[in-house]
């Protein structure tokens, strides 16, 4: 009897076990699934710093020593070279221009290496007893291009402005052309050569002038006077006869720049 009646308890214990834990499996099973974890937050934005500004132009001392390059300009009138070839040669005016660098020294002294190129505009030619042309109009020019050493002496300044005295030594190379020409009022040169030749020759020059400093472009702009020479040419005629011309000598106004580096 007693044993029917604790049978009976464990069955209807385990019976009220299995009610009790059928929900909570039941709910395991349906269980949602675990939410997804959220996005990491987005960083600030972050503003890009400007570049920092350049240094202030820094002025160099007025006539400072060190390198500069220059460039430099000439307008001119030049002397009539004679030849031995029995005639001569009227230069009406030249043109140049020339480029270089060069170094200052001790706050006086500049060195320098141009190059430098100028025509001369011939108006005409003047024949005489002699000439191998006909006597017709004649017109041309010659050109010259070559180095130049030279020195340069800075003379004591007068506030911004600063006189200078120079001479070079150097080569050129000439090239001369003589054409017949018809004039009209004006003399037009025509495809009929009756010089067409070149030579090197020597040659020097001496200038003077007065530089101004630019505190604010570290430059110097400058206006003076130029000589230059050329020793004599020889040169031959398109039918091959042989002659010597005077070298050139020519006064220009000359006007240039100097970038101090």
């Amino acid at each position: 009897m007693m044993n029917h009646r604790i049978t009976g308890v464990i069955t209807a214990a385990l019976a009220a076990s299995s009610i009790l834990l059928a929900p909570t499996a039941a709910t395991a099973d349906h269980e949602p699934p675990p939410p997804h974890p959220a996005p990491p937050p987005h960083p600030a934005p972050q503003h890009k710093q400007p570049p920092p500004p350049p240094p202030p132009f820094q002025p160099l001392p007025a006539w400072s020593d060190g390198f500069y390059y220059l460039w430099n300009w000439d307008v001119g009138d030049s002397a009539n070279p004679t030849t031995d070839g029995g005639f001569d040669v009227d230069l009406d005016w030249s043109l140049g221009t020339g480029f270089g660098f060069g170094y200052r020294l001790a706050g006086m002294v500049r060195l320098e290496a141009e190059l430098h190129a100028q025509y001369f505009r011939a108006g005409s030619l003047d024949l005489g007893p002699g000439a191998p042309f006909v006597p017709l109009d004649y017109s041309g020019g010659i050109w010259a291009v070559g180095p130049m050493a030279n020195v340069f002496v800075d003379l004591p300044p007068w506030g911004r402005a600063r006189p200078y005295l120079g001479a070079g030594y150097g080569f050129s190379r000439l090239e001369v052309e003589y054409n017949e020409s018809v004039c009209i009022i004006i003399c037009f040169s025509t495809e009929n050569e009756v010089v067409d030749d070149w030579d090197f020759a020597e040659a020097w020059q001496v200038q003077a002038g007065i530089a101004f400093s630019n505190a604010a472009s570290n430059s110097e702009t400058y206006i003076g006077y130029r000589y230059f020479e050329t020793d004599d040419l020889e040169l031959r005629t398109v039918s091959g006869t042989p002659f010597v011309q005077e070298g050139i000598q020519s006064h220009t106004l000359s006007i240039g720049i100097r970038f101090l580096l």
